[in-house]
């Protein structure tokens, strides 16, 4: 509610920049005098429109790799082989890797940042949120009989698992992208196909591994669908964002749209805040979790005519997280800024700086937007 609050006040100012310009005019066939009628809507900004059709394609290719994940868990479950298990595996990896380029346009009061009618959670929650606990979706080697799968008093179905999504702590995930990792993979990666083959029980007994695989197919099947409706959000001629982005003026749409890449990055610091904060090491998880969204961000600076400087910071980040995961210190490239010294802080900075970084008068995507917003003050 409070992002349709933010985009709802910035079309009011906008309306408002307009009516307080506007000046009665008078028929010269009549006395009649008639107010000039505000534009209903501003032009997208180049920018905005890179932007738009950005997200679109990122999260149609996520779409596509989600389809074939459920392709692949069809077949896993239809004949449960080491090969199938670990193709679907893959698969997975390749899945989340879209997912993640598609993440990098949440927090614009968008697509991903906003629920479907009568759901409860906005796209990206209910997709992407991360981390899961394993235990929470499944069993563990120190909890042999926890998780949803062992709980045969919630049902599988959609609306169920919706109830049991973050139902007391953010990482209580029940459904998408994570909770669909555990069931693949198992606690610390220890998944067998034992544990996806349906056993001979006692009618009184829960049948496990076949609870596990009605859980997989329901998830996979909910991620591609999940998917195919948020690609539909983004459309240009049919979905509503884009129409509502344009209610705003060009000096609104760049702020809401820069801002949200900013909360972005500053995910992606946190994330690194905290592996460090547990003394853990990066690993190739998380290096794609740090990756994969600055490499959708560098597509976006470098097809949108603006400043070198930022591309060439996403670069340098982009060098120092493929790295081998030693001290940030140690491995901290020449180019990058002397803002901090661990790969967080530079992240941090260059959220900060990213409003200058594509705002730069010189841009021609952002100098018309600028101009515009300097009249209006």
């Amino acid at each position: 509610m409070k992002r349709f609050l933010v985009i709802a006040g910035l079309a009011l100012a906008a309306g408002c920049d307009q009516t307080a310009t506007s000046e009665p005019t008078a028929s010269t066939h009549d006395s009649t005098t008639v107010e000039a009628s505000p534009p209903s809507s501003f032009p997208l900004t180049p920018f905005s429109q890179r932007y738009l059709q950005q997200a679109r394609r990122h999260c149609a290719s996520a779409l596509f790799e989600a389809q074939q994940l459920e392709l692949a868990i069809h077949s896993l479950l239809a004949a449960t082989t080491g090969d199938n298990l670990k193709s679907t595996q893959q698969q997975w990896e390749k899945a989340q890797a879209r997912w993640l380029q598609c993440s990098l346009f949440s927090h614009s009061d968008g697509p991903l940042d906003t629920p479907e009618a009568g759901d409860p959670f906005a796209f990206a929650t209910r997709i992407g949120n991360w981390p899961a606990s394993a235990g929470y979706v499944d069993s563990t080697p120190e909890y042999p009989h926890s998780g949803l799968v062992n709980s045969p008093d919630v049902s599988l179905t959609r609306s169920s698992l919706l109830q049991q999504h973050l139902l007391t702590a953010p990482n209580e995930t029940s459904v998408g992208l994570y909770a669909l990792e555990v069931l693949l993979f198992g606690a610390n990666a220890s998944r067998t196909l034992e544990e996806l083959t349906p056993q001979p029980v006692q009618p009184e007994q829960l049948d496990t591994p076949q609870r596990r695989r009605d859980y997989l197919a329901l998830l996979g099947q909910l991620y591609a669908s999940d998917l195919k409706t948020l690609v539909a959000r983004w459309d240009p001629e049919l979905a509503s964002y884009p129409k509502q982005l344009a209610e705003l003026s060009p000096p609104q749409q760049q702020r809401l749209l820069i801002n949200g890449l900013r909360l972005r990055l500053l995910d992606i610091a946190e994330e690194l805040n905290a592996l460090e904060e547990e003394g853990e090491e990066r690993s190739s998880h998380h290096e794609q979790r740090l990756s994969v969204p600055l490499q959708a961000l560098l597509v976006l600076a470098e097809n949108s005519d603006t400043s070198a400087a930022l591309t060439q910071r996403v670069k340098a980040l982009l060098e120092e997280s493929a790295s081998p995961a030693q001290s940030d210190k140690d491995t901290q490239p020449e180019a990058a800024p002397s803002t901090g010294s661990t790969l967080a802080e530079q992240i941090e900075s260059l959220a900060r700086e990213l409003n200058e970084l594509l705002g730069n008068p010189s841009n021609t995507v952002t100098a018309s937007a600028q101009q515009l917003d300097g009249q209006q003050q």
